[in-house]
């Protein structure tokens, strides 16, 4: 999974290089300078001080980053071990510095996912975004379960309805519309959504007009 903090992470390291490569040419400056004797250690002082803020400030940054990843990577791995079918095929999940994800399964050869997994890491990774960040953005999903099995479609419902449920107990509300199909949304998936006192509507289309209509679930 790529996200667009691996694209900024590329850019802080070119910053980074360049800005290294100007301390030194600067460095450089101020020691040919001091031999020649036309050195203004004012401005040595100045520039001496900039540069420790500088430096601190990227300390900061990056202590903030990796809080960050640790958080992520934490609220992912619950997210996606509690979706995936076989709860003891996954030994390890890691997020890099770079925000790459990694599984490791029980043998110790990472995970090739299939469709299915790569659906549920994406979904996971999304959740766990949405329950660190002070944001609480409607999320729309079309067809979120398409490539799963009966099962991992009721392990995926009831995270969403525990994501809701636990931003509502947070004094927040996180809004969820699900695009569902039919086969998606089945006896169990149903089942879980009704009993969290979600809203179901049903899309219902007359055929003879070609019009659609969206109205509550079971209504006619």
């Amino acid at each position: 999974l790529r996200s667009r903090h691996q694209e900024d992470m590329v850019i802080e390291r070119e910053k980074k290089t360049t800005l290294a490569q100007k301390h030194k040419n600067y460095m450089h400056l101020i020691e040919e300078k001091r031999k020649s004797g036309s050195l203004d250690s004012t401005y040595e002082d100045q520039y001496a001080l900039a540069f420790e803020i500088s430096e601190a400030a990227r300390a900061v940054y990056d202590e903030m980053v990796e809080q960050v990843r640790r958080i992520v990577e934490e609220k992912f791995r619950e997210h996606f071990i509690s979706m995936h079918w076989d709860k003891g095929f996954i030994r390890e999940v890691t997020i890099d510095n770079a925000f790459n994800v990694r599984v490791i399964k029980n043998d110790g050869f990472p995970l090739v996912p299939s469709e299915g997994e790569r659906l549920c890491m994406a979904l996971a990774f999304s959740f766990a975004l949405t329950e660190i960040s002070n944001y609480s953005l409607p999320i729309v999903i079309d067809t979120p379960m398409g490539r799963l099995n009966k099962d991992v479609m009721s392990n995926v419902t009831q995270n969403i309805v525990d994501l809701v449920l636990h931003k509502k107990e947070s004094d927040s509300q996180q809004q969820i519309v699900m695009l569902m199909t039919e086969t998606e949304f089945n006896k169990e998936t149903e089942k879980i959504l009704l009993e969290a006192s979600t809203r179901v509507m049903d899309i219902v289309t007359d055929k003879n007009i070609a019009v659609s209509e969206v109205v509550e679930h079971g209504g006619k």
